[in-house]
């Protein structure tokens, strides 16, 4: 008996044969199940049923087409995720034990190649400004709170992290915060759990204060201008979707369109007492869709009277994995964003609105199964 995955006319189907002819007539149940295997400690798989079928097997061979919508992208390899697709046919054939064919997709999901892993910093590129002038440039009820955050909060993390070294120090019993053992009775360091929640009180403060300094202009998106299907050679004209002023001139800044992938999914993480299930989306590949040098923009003026040029989704199509979606927590996805870069401020980032990417059924040939 064999059983394959193959490709009907752009549409992935299981084609089942049958070598003894004594199986003819069985009761078989075939089963196409797609799982999401996350690749990181403690990480949480999960598994979701698209075919479930019984039915009596035939001579001849026979294939059966999977739901609608499922293109022959049948298996991805990632960083964080791989995506697999495998098919059980199981037939009773009224002995002990029942036969059973296990068939595993061998083919990628897209046939690439796709953007480089280094092309994720195209997403969240390095920050780089200056705080005096970042400050100068915002309005001063902005710059008085951005200062207090600053004044308020680097001392805290400072005093938690001092915290967590005399903890460490002390003799157990005597600490003032963090415990040398957890509510279980095992041993834990209060210096790293101090060093933890220093980060994380520093990564909020950095997150309040980025707000802030953001406030030196207004960038938003016409979501009303993005069509709600886009496909490879829709055209938009970047000036239809961008708004933006900023109340100080701004000096030699590129104005950006980005699109990247995201691979999702959860994990466990244990913390003190409790074990928590956490979620994750980590950029994975990115493409630029637009991108202008701005030498010089006047104060107050509408960014649009600078801005040329059209939005080109022909890469996002060719250099981006399709998404796949695995439920709201595991799976691919396609996030787009506009990003305002430059030397002195803080960068600014908008979402663009959430749309369906129509992938045609194949973007290039697939290599030979």
């Amino acid at each position: 008996m064999t059983l394959l995955f193959v490709d009907e006319g752009g549409h992935a189907a299981v084609r089942i044969g049958l070598r003894d002819a004594s199986l003819g007539g069985r009761t078989a149940t075939l089963k196409v199940v797609r799982e999401a295997n996350v690749k990181r400690s403690s990480g949480i798989d999960r598994e979701e049923v698209l075919l479930e079928r019984r039915f009596p097997l035939e001579s001849a061979p026979r294939t059966i087409p999977l739901p609608p919508g499922h293109a022959p992208r049948w298996i991805y390899r990632g960083k964080h995720l791989d995506l697999t697709l495998r098919a059980t046919l199981v037939v009773d054939d009224s002995v002990l034990l029942d036969t059973k064919v296990v068939a595993q997709a061998n083919r990628p999901v897209f046939p690439g190649p796709l953007a480089p892993e280094a092309s994720r910093r195209q997403a969240d590129p390095a920050d780089r400004f200056s705080l005096v002038a970042n400050l100068r440039a915002i309005p001063w009820r902005n710059r008085m709170m951005a200062i207090a955050l600053l004044v308020v909060g680097i001392p805290l993390v400072l005093a938690n992290a001092v915290l967590g070294w005399h903890d460490q120090t002390a003799a157990p019993g005597a600490t003032a915060f963090y415990d040398h053992e957890d509510s279980d009775g095992e041993s834990q360091s209060p210096l790293v759990n101090a060093l933890l929640a220093s980060g994380g009180i520093g990564f909020g403060l950095w997150l309040a204060l980025r707000a802030q300094l953001r406030r030196y202009m207004e960038l938003e998106v016409v979501a009303s201008r993005v069509p709600k299907r886009i496909e490879p050679d829709t055209r938009l004209d970047v000036r239809d979707v961008v708004r933006a002023r900023a109340r100080v001139p701004l000096e030699d800044c590129v104005l950006r369109v980005v699109a990247f992938n995201r691979e999702k999914g959860q994990y466990k993480q244990r913390s003190k007492d409790k074990t928590e299930t956490r979620e994750f989306a980590e950029i994975v590949r990115a493409v630029v869709l637009f991108e202008q040098r701005l030498p010089h923009v006047p104060a107050n003026a509408q960014l649009a009277q600078w801005i040329e040029g059209e939005l080109d989704f022909g890469p996002l199509f060719t250099r981006l994995h399709p998404p796949v979606s695995m439920g709201p927590e595991h799976g691919i996805d396609i996030r787009w964003e506009v990003q305002l870069v430059h030397a002195a401020f803080v960068d600014q980032e908008v979402a663009l609105p959430e749309v369906l990417f129509a992938y045609p059924v194949q973007v290039r040939e697939p290599p030979p199964a």
